[in-house]
């Protein structure tokens, strides 16, 4: 009993320290609030548009000589053989011919 009730003590006493800093700002009410408003102003102008850099001709002068197409690999004629016979056409299931009414 004396162990459950100790639990109880630190428990209570954590919960207090978790929620006593904050009561103050979540217990505001509108009068409260009056007094602490503050007032957020921006003046300026907003950025202009990003302008991009001046494309010079010069500088995109390619040289060289494309890539060649892709070789396809060697293909060998005796890895291509294939040996046996055609599978047999499917059956079909039977059907009972008493079940059916003409």
């Amino acid at each position: 009993m004396n162990k459950n009730v100790s639990y109880a003590f630190v428990l209570l006493a954590l919960s207090l320290l978790i929620v006593l800093p904050v009561i103050n700002s979540v217990n505001a009410t509108t009068t409260l609030n009056t007094r602490l408003t503050s007032v957020l102003s921006a003046t300026g102008q907003p950025m202009p548009p990003p302008v991009p850099p001046v494309v010079n001709d010069s500088t995109l002068v390619a040289t060289g000589q494309p890539m060649p197409p892709p070789v396809p690999p060697a293909v060998n004629d005796s890895t291509l053989v294939a040996t046996g016979q055609p599978m047999p056409p499917p059956v079909p299931p039977l059907t009972r011919r008493s079940l059916t009414v003409g």
